[in-house]
Parts: structure tokens; C-alpha cells; sequence
């Protein structure tokens, strides 16, 4: 009963449902805010701790060729070459040359996710090749130990797949 004494009919009731279903979404996008505004500050997609760069000494196609070569000479799989470039294309869209490598052996995975199930987000490992406004190719990835550690995988742990990024940066040295 309401406090008129009156029993409230089912759309009253469905409307104050729905009033604070939104108060909590509200209330929990607020929350969100403030307990990770400190996380979002810092993500800088430029700071050498989120992110590294480097121009390849060869031209796109040959560039993923040597990185392909590379991670299957270590013994690692590529389980995955998204192309960007042709998913615009499809969309009427044009960009330059630009493809994600997901790479890595659930060898090497596997523990880090089961220290720190989150870094399943992580993982398999990924690598940017793009070719950049002046033509040039870059080869971009997140560095593995920061990145594991945010998601709870141990240093040591995370220290661990520090070479399968090594040999992206070795492969595309003249």
C-alpha cells in the first residue's frame, strides 16, 4: 500500500521499477568514474610504458612476412592476422596497409592465466603493423610485463614473455 493508503497499480509499479534501474545505472557509471579515474588518466597511448614503436627497415608485406617468420622460428603459433585495411575496404572505406598479428603458445600463456585470470584479456599477445602517413611501416605493440601486471600476472611471471616481443623488434632490423 502507498502511503495514501491506496494499493499502487502494476504501471506505477513498472515505472518506479524502471526509475531505479536507471538511479543504479547512474549511480554505478558515477562509481565506475571515481574509483578509475586515476587508471584512465595515466593510459597514454603514446608513453613509452604503454606502447612501442618502431619503424621497420622493410616495406609492409615483406615486414609481416619477417614477423610471421620470426614467431614461427621461435616455435610460436600466430593464431590469428586481422586486416584492418581490407575490413574498411568491405565497410566503402579506405585506410593505409594496417594489420594485428595475435600470436603467442598457450605453453607460454596458460600460467600467467591461471595466476591472474584477467590477463586472459592480454592474450594472446598482439602486434601492429600499419604503414603511417609519410608511407613508412611501424611495428607497435604493448609491452608485456606492464601490461600483465595491470591485469595481476606476477613480474616474474610476466618477465616470462618478454622474448616473444624481442624477436618482433630483432625481425625488422636490416
Amino acid at each position: 500500500m502507498s502511503s495514501t493508503g491506496r494499493v499502487p497499480d502494476m504501471q506505477s509499479i513498472a515505472a518506479l521499477a524502471r526509475a531505479a534501474v536507471m538511479q543504479r545505472r547512474h549511480c554505478a557509471i558515477f562509481l565506475t568514474a571515481v574509483l578509475f579515474k586515476d587508471s584512465f588518466a595515466m593510459t597514454d597511448r603514446t608513453s613509452d610504458a604503454t606502447l612501442v614503436e618502431q619503424a621497420s627497415a622493410w616495406p609492409f608485406a615483406s615486414t609481416l612476412d619477417r614477423l610471421t617468420a620470426a614467431i614461427e622460428g621461435a616455435g610460436l603459433k600466430v593464431f590469428a592476422r586481422i586486416d584492418h585495411a581490407a575490413g574498411a575496404k568491405d565497410a566503402g572505406l579506405s585506410m593505409p596497409p594496417t594489420v594485428v598479428l595475435l600470436y603467442g603458445s598457450p605453453k607460454g600463456g596458460t600460467p600467467l592465466m591461471l595466476a591472474a585470470p584477467a590477463a586472459a584479456l592480454d592474450l594472446p599477445l598482439r602486434v601492429l603493423v600499419r604503414d603511417d602517413a609519410d608511407g613508412r611501416t611501424q611495428v607497435s605493440f604493448h609491452p608485456v610485463v606492464p601490461m600483465l601486471m595491470a591485469a595481476g600476472v606476477p613480474e616474474a611471471l610476466a618477465k616470462r614473455l618478454e622474448p616473444a616481443q624481442a624477436l618482433l623488434l630483432r625481425a625488422i632490423q636490416p
